[in-house]
């Protein structure tokens, strides 16, 4: 199973392509699940809710500018994971 192919269904994801951290009911296996969970997931989360948190209170509007998807074949699977490149304008408040 493709454990990042679960965060873009479309079924469960309105517009899964887009990034939005406001996103309610969010289920995504993004730190896999069950015996599959990661260890760090906890402290990856900590970190990330800190970062987005002041981040928040420092801008207005983040606005993407370039973004170009990390795409990997696996055996003729193209898996999206992350940007390669990533291009942000941030308008401060």
């Amino acid at each position: 199973m493709g454990w990042a192919a679960a965060n873009f269904d479309d079924t469960t994801f309105e517009d899964p392509l887009t990034l939005r951290i406001d996103r309610a009911q969010n289920p995504h296996v993004g730190f896999g699940a069950g015996d599959h969970a990661c260890l760090g997931a906890a402290h990856a989360r900590v970190v990330i809710r800190t970062l987005l948190s002041a981040l928040a209170g420092m801008v207005e509007r983040i606005e993407v500018v370039e973004g170009e998807p990390n795409k990997r074949d696996i055996g003729g699977l193209v898996r999206l994971g992350g940007f390669t490149r990533l291009v942000l304008t941030l308008h401060p408040r």
